[in-house]
């Protein structure tokens, strides 16, 4: 390999797994130019201390942007590429998937999740 395949390799596996470089919004604080990256993050911290997550979601139909407090269980991406978000949605009381791209805010809550126990496949 050569040394501008590897330093690319590089910056990609950074940029994705550590949440991306950051540019200033309007109001001047930090944002991550990756929001997704960011987002699939706090999501997979989340899973592993067990906390609960608060997301903003933005329903693919209507465009509605409802807030929810979800007890993930799996975050896996899909064949098709986008990373999907699976747990017990406190707002339905019942299990749901969530795309990760139609969050606008994802961030985890310092309770321990209380979800019902996941039925063994």
């Amino acid at each position: 390999m050569d040394l501008p395949y590897l330093l690319l390799e590089w910056f990609v596996v950074n940029a994705l797994w550590k949440g991306g470089p950051r540019r200033r919004s309007e109001t001047g604080s930090p944002e991550p130019l990756y929001p997704e990256a960011e987002r699939r993050r706090v999501l997979r911290s989340a899973l592993e201390c067990g906390a609960d997550v608060e997301i903003v979601y933005v329903a693919v139909g209507s465009g509605e942007e409802t807030l929810r407090v979800v007890s993930p269980e799996y975050l896996w991406q899909a064949r098709a590429g986008h990373w999907l978000l699976t747990g017990h949605d406190h707002l339905r009381g019942a299990r749901r998937t969530f795309r990760v791209g139609s969050m606008r805010r994802a961030s985890a809550l310092d309770l321990p999740s209380e979800a019902p126990p996941a039925p063994m496949p």
